[in-house]
C-alpha cells in the first residue's frame, strides 16, 4: 500500500526521471571511445579513469595501459574524454606537421590572476602566438650563447663542492646537490642572480622550489577536485594550487624586473634578453606600427616567461641531471669514453664553451638515451582536439 502511494507522488516521479535521465547522460559520454571502436579501461561513472591517480607512478602505469590496450587509448576524467597517443607518426603530427591545429593546451582557467595569465603555456589562440612569437627570439643561438659562461661558473662550484663532500661525509646525496646546482643555474640565466649557499637545507630559494614541485595535493585524493569540480570551480581550484606554489617567486620576479626597468645596467640574462624581445614586438593600428603592449604588460610578460623558466627548468633539469650520473655510475665504459672525448675536445678548443658542447654528438645521443629511460616528462598533458573541443589529446613519452 505504501509502494503503491509512493508510486503515486508527482516527486517520485521528477526524481525517478532525473536519475534516468541523468544514466542516458553519463552512458552517452562513456561511450564517446567505445562508439569509435577505441579501446580503454572502464571508466568509474561521474569520477572516470581518474581514481588512484595520487598514489599512481605515471610513467609505468601509462606503460601497462599501452600494453593492454595498445598504443591509441581511450581515458575519461570526470565526464571528459581523454585520448591517449603513443604511436610516433601521429605524435609528429601533432607537435610539427599539424601543430598549427593543436597549438591549445588543456584549459588552466586562471581568471585575471596577474602574471599566472600570461604564462605562454596557459594563454590561448592569438594571444599565445604573440607572445610566442615576441619571446621566441630570446633562445636563439647568439642569445643562448649570453648564458654559456654563466653555467660554466656555477658548473665549476658545482665540481668541489662534491669532492669536498665525498671525501668528508664519504656519501653524497646526489639529488639535491644537482637540484642546487640547476638553481643556481637558473637563478643567474633566469633571475639575474647570484644565491649563496644553495646547497643548505634551509635556503629559502630551495624551500620554495619544493613546495612548488612537492604539493601536498599532488599526494592526497585532493587533486581530483582539478578534474572533477565544475568549471567556475575549477578557475578558482586553480589559482589556488598555482598561485601558492608559485607566489614567492611570482613577488621576485615582479620586482627584479620593476627594478631593472629603472636601470640602465647590462645584466646578459634572460629577463633582459625577454624585456628587448618583447619590447621590440609591434603591430598596426590605424596604419601605423606601435608597439604590441604597454610597459606594464610587458613587465607582466617578462615576469611571467621568467616564472615559467623555473617551473620547466628547474625539476626536469635536475631530474635528468640525476638519472645521467646514475647511468655513467652503472656503465664505467661509457664515463670513460666520455671523459676522453671532453678532455680531447678542452684541448682542441682550449676551454669548455658552446662551441665545444655542440661538437660533441655522443654528449648529445648519451643525454637523448638518458631522456628516453628516465623521462623527466612522461607525458605530456594535453592538446585541446580541434574537431571536438570536449576532447583532449594527451601524448606519451
Amino acid at each position: 500500500m505504501d509502494f503503491k502511494l509512493m508510486l503515486s507522488n508527482p516527486i517520485v516521479w521528477i526524481f525517478l526521471t532525473f536519475i534516468y535521465l541523468l544514466y542516458k547522460r553519463v552512458a552517452k559520454c562513456y561511450s564517446f571511445f567505445s562508439d569509435r571502436g577505441i579501446p580503454g579501461p572502464k571508466p568509474i561513472p561521474f569520477i572516470g579513469n581518474v581514481w588512484g591517480m595520487w598514489k599512481r607512478n605515471l610513467p609505468g602505469h601509462s606503460m601497462k595501459m599501452c600494453k593492454k590496450y595498445g598504443n591509441i587509448y581511450g581515458t575519461f576524467e570526470g565526464l571528459s574524454p581523454n585520448l591517449w597517443i603513443n604511436d610516433t607518426k601521429i605524435i609528429r603530427s601533432v607537435l610539427i606537421k599539424d601543430f598549427s591545429h593543436f597549438s591549445n593546451r588543456r584549459n588552466f582557467d586562471v581568471g585575471e590572476t596577474k602574471i599566472l595569465r600570461k604564462f605562454v603555456s596557459i594563454t590561448t589562440n592569438q594571444e599565445w602566438k604573440d607572445i610566442r612569437a615576441a619571446v621566441s627570439p630570446t633562445f636563439t643561438t647568439n642569445k643562448i650563447k649570453r648564458y654559456s659562461e654563466q653555467m660554466k661558473q656555477c658548473s665549476e662550484l658545482l665540481c668541489p663542492r662534491l669532492q669536498s663532500l665525498a671525501k668528508n661525509e664519504g656519501k653524497i646525496d646526489l639529488k639535491e646537490q644537482l637540484s642546487a646546482a640547476t638553481m643556481d643555474i637558473i637563478a643567474k640565466c633566469a633571475f639575474g642572480l647570484e644565491i649563496e649557499n644553495l646547497d643548505e637545507k634551509q635556503n629559502v630559494f630551495m624551500e620554495k622550489a619544493r613546495l612548488a614541485f612537492q604539493q601536498p595535493i599532488n599526494t592526497s585524493p585532493m587533486i581530483l577536485a582539478l578534474f572533477l569540480l565544475p568549471e567556475t570551480l575549477i578557475k578558482w581550484a586553480n589559482i589556488l594550487v598555482f598561485k601558492d606554489g608559485f607566489q614567492f617567486f611570482m613577488d621576485f620576479m615582479e620586482n627584479l624586473v620593476a627594478d631593472r626597468s629603472k636601470s640602465n645596467q647590462k645584466f646578459h640574462d634572460f629577463p633582459e634578453a625577454a624585456s628587448e624581445s618583447v619590447s621590440a614586438y609591434t603591430k598596426e593600428e590605424n596604419g601605423k606600427t606601435v608597439p604590441m603592449w604597454s610597459n606594464e604588460e610587458i613587465k607582466e610578460i617578462v615576469t611571467a616567461q621568467s616564472v615559467l623558466f623555473l617551473l620547466a627548468g628547474f625539476d626536469t633539469t635536475a631530474n635528468t641531471l640525476t638519472s645521467s650520473c646514475f647511468i655513467l655510475a652503472r656503465h664505467p665504459e661509457i664515463q670513460e669514453k666520455l671523459y676522453d672525448i671532453v678532455m680531447s675536445k678542452c684541448d682542441q678548443y682550449g676551454d669548455i664553451c658552446h662551441e665545444m658542447l655542440l661538437d660533441i654528438p655522443y654528449l648529445d645521443h648519451f643525454i637523448n638515451e638518458v631522456l628516453r629511460m628516465y623521462a623527466p616528462v612522461p607525458l605530456y598533458i594535453s592538446y585541446c582536439c580541434p574537431v571536438c573541443p570536449s576532447l583532449l589529446i594527451g601524448i606519451l613519452h
